[in-house]
């Protein structure tokens, strides 16, 4: 199953949402660099998010090289 959700309201709304999902079921994602982009700091700005490292470590590494493994993939 894959559910795109686009959270742009930042660490409030992202750190909700993780309570009720969990942590092992998102992954942080960027279409950074395009040209039009409004947002270039993104990457930035989520790593400045008000959360433990082990929950940022989490969004943005381990639940994808999980999810690449299960899927025979190297991450």
């Amino acid at each position: 199953y894959f559910q795109s959700i686009e959270i742009p309201e930042g660490d409030a709304l992202t750190n909700s949402v993780i309570d009720l999902l969990g942590e092992d079921i998102l992954m942080y994602a960027s279409d950074y660099p395009h040209g039009e982009s409004w947002f270039p700091k993104s990457v930035e700005t989520v790593l400045g998010w008000k959360m433990s490292e082990q929950r940022k470590r989490k969004l943005f590494w381990d639940n994808a090289v999980r999810l690449y493994a299960r899927a025979g993939l190297a991450a």
